[in-house]
């Protein structure tokens, strides 16, 4: 069984590494970096837990191990926030005296509250019964607290950051088309989604014009689905008259994307 735990990690990690190595933002220092701040959280993984496990004055083991869940748990939403800084770069800065967007956060607040609800119904069964019968709300709740932080912590940190970029976005762009379409410097904000030039889950691979009827920029990226990448095009209609935008939003994104095949023309 620990074998193909293993070689199941290792298939994980080396599909992961070849998606990594074509990004266009990959580095040998951000790569040296990211492994050093995983490195760091395994440490305080295992110091914390050990820790705990010999030192928590309590005789319920199902106890010990939901305070360990929990530290494991604040230490993976810092390594994800760390992660995300190394690789995409410190959240966008937005204009001063305007609020960030929460279009994404609140598409997570009902799966967020609804997991607390449970956390604290669980932790409320296991305060109000005997110790022996704790143990079985405090081993399901070390399970919502280990799924919940996986799944929506990782998930609420890249909405923050797409919320405060697209509200960034709106402040300083390239063109606007119509009344919901922006192109920046840092992305794309097209019917209120947001999407990056680059980033270490996306990025933009070619850029080109279909003449139609009618005539749209069609925008191509590379979109990570586990640790694999797969083609997603975005077609965004040109407004009548605004074709002498093109040329120059051709140069800004060479520019901002040097590996990606662009032809405006």
């Amino acid at each position: 069984m620990q074998f193909f735990l293993a070689f199941f990690c290792a298939v994980i990690a080396f599909y992961g590494w070849q998606s990594w190595r074509r990004n266009p933002l990959y580095s040998l220092k951000n790569t040296l970096m990211d492994a050093a701040v995983i490195l760091l959280g395994l440490v305080l993984v295992v110091g914390f837990t050990e820790l705990i496990a010999f030192h928590l004055p309590s005789q319920s083991p199902a106890l010990i191990t939901l305070c360990c869940v929990a530290v494991i748990a604040a230490i993976t939403l810092g390594l994800i926030a760390a992660s995300f800084r190394i690789t995409d770069g410190p959240i966008a800065k937005v204009p001063a005296g305007t609020k960030p967007d929460k279009r994404n956060r609140r598409k997570l607040t009902p799966w967020i509250l609804g997991t607390g609800l449970v956390l604290l119904s669980l932790l409320g069964w296991a305060a109000l019964v005997s110790p022996e019968d704790a143990e079985l709300p405090l081993i399901f709740a070390a399970l919502v607290l280990a799924i919940g932080t996986a799944a929506l912590g990782g998930l609420h940190i890249k909405a923050r950051r797409s919320d405060y970029a697209s509200t960034a976005l709106m402040a300083n762009f390239w063109v606007r088309w119509q009344d919901d379409i922006w192109l920046g410097p840092d992305g794309l904000l097209i019917g209120g989604a947001y999407t990056p030039w680059l980033s270490s889950s996306n990025y933009l691979i070619e850029a080109r014009v279909e003449t139609g009827p009618p005539i749209s920029l069609l925008l191509t990226f590379e979109k990570a689905s586990g640790a694999r990448y797969f083609p997603v095009t975005t077609r965004v209609p040109i407004p009548e008259g605004r074709e002498s935008d093109l040329e120059a939003l051709e140069g800004k994104l060479k520019a901002r994307c040097p590996k990606a095949r662009v032809n405006l023309r």
